[in-house]
């Protein structure tokens, strides 16, 4: 097994720093609780409880995420307040958010509550750990007796691995044996829980660094979290910005990248947009990647370059370079740019390989606009092109 493709993993600059945190989710994972209830469910703020799992102060701040069940509402609800073993949510219209599994798109919700009728049971759930600043879990004494069978079972004494933590990512960072590296908890028995593969070279293994819950931070070892696949929420704001941490080429396809200001799935298109700032180094797409509400600068040779197939909507790239002959995004072949601001003062804005649509876009303050090159010129659409 592997961490899943269809993993959500979130990125936020104010996350603990170098990328230690687990970072990441799996809202398709089968082995959820199936015994959540709430009572004034059609609210703004439904009361979770769940006979299997008694909620605790420290799990204000992560979400509950609701997978399915009769009349409720799929989606993720942050917790407010706990009190008496219950989970008081932000569920107003705005605040909690549904999800549209046959896009795998995440949406603000349109209606308030987290069902549709006042007092709901039976709900397929778990709890989000990773859309938060700081690991919900985190400890040194992390334990396993079958460290080199595939899949590893893990435990720990200091935090005891309940069941509410199926489909949130375990980062193991540091041990004797341990092999580092982000680790799905696929399910959990009494306190010991099943990762998704092996996690060490020998079968006994103690003492091991571990985190679960909180965010990535980007700015340290991001290439390698650029690798790990599947849909990246990436948190903006006003004046949001990452510096990443070296080249950046992401190998893994069918990647999906996507900003929000507030509540994941916002959209945003203007200065909230999260800002990946590549400094002098290329941020390089996989193929068949999806691009979304992003902006980009660095002074690199290109400041986005894109496998084959690769789709840009509603971003901003930027090339500072002084140096001629430059780009603000190389696309590969077949690949979309679809509104889009692009800039690259002593260089081209957009240079097109074979079959890409360029649509609605910007281009702007560049030695030439759009370069194409290939035997199919594709489409060019419906663009304003200035001072170039």
């Amino acid at each position: 097994m592997a961490i899943s493709a269809n993993t959500l993993w979130e990125i936020r600059s104010t996350a603990t720093s170098a990328n230690v945190n687990g970072g990441g989710f799996n809202p398709a994972n089968a082995n959820f609780l199936t015994d959540g209830a709430a009572t004034s469910a059609t609210g703004n703020s439904p009361v979770f409880t769940s006979a299997s799992y008694n909620f605790v102060a420290g799990d204000v701040g992560a979400y509950v995420y609701i997978k399915s069940g009769t009349n409720w509402l799929p989606g993720w609800y942050k917790i407010a307040s706990v009190a008496s073993n219950a989970a008081t949510l932000q569920a107003a219209v705005g605040q909690a958010v549904s999800q549209d599994s046959a896009k795998r798109l995440m949406v603000p919700a349109a209606v308030a509550g987290c069902a549709t009728t006042a007092s709901p049971t039976a709900a397929t759930w778990g709890l989000d750990y990773s859309q938060q600043d700081t690991a919900g879990f985190t400890g040194t004494d992390l334990a396993s007796t079958t460290g080199t069978t595939n899949p590893s079972t893990v435990t720990s004494a200091a935090h005891p691995f309940g069941a509410q933590m199926v489909g949130n990512i375990i980062h193991v960072t540091a041990g004797t044996s341990f092999t580092a590296g982000w680790y799905e908890i696929v399910s959990v028995s009494g306190t010991t829980a099943t990762l998704d593969r092996a996690v060490g070279g020998v079968a006994t293994l103690s003492g091991g660094t571990y985190h679960t819950g909180g965010g990535l931070s980007l700015g340290s070892s991001d290439d390698a979290v650029w690798e790990l696949g599947g849909h990246y929420y990436v948190k903006g704001g006003s004046s949001i910005s990452y510096t990443l941490g070296g080249t950046v080429t992401q190998a893994a396809s069918n990647t999906c990248f996507e900003g929000y200001a507030s509540v994941r799935g916002d959209r945003p298109t203007g200065a909230t947009r999260p800002t990946l700032n590549g400094s002098a180094t290329v941020l390089t797409w996989g193929g068949s990647s999806s691009v979304f509400s992003l902006q980009g600068t660095s002074s690199a040779s290109s400041t986005w370059t894109g496998g084959s197939s690769c789709n840009f909507k509603d971003c901003n790239v930027v090339n500072t370079s002084t140096t001629a002959a430059q780009a603000a995004v190389t696309a590969g072949a077949s690949s979309n740019i679809i509104s889009c601001e692009l800039k690259c003062i002593r260089g081209f804005g957009a240079k097109l390989a074979a079959s890409c649509l360029l649509m609605d876009c910007y281009v702007h303050d560049c030695d030439i606009g759009i370069s194409f090159t290939g035997s199919n010129i594709g489409s060019i659409i419906g663009n304003i092109v200035a001072n170039c």
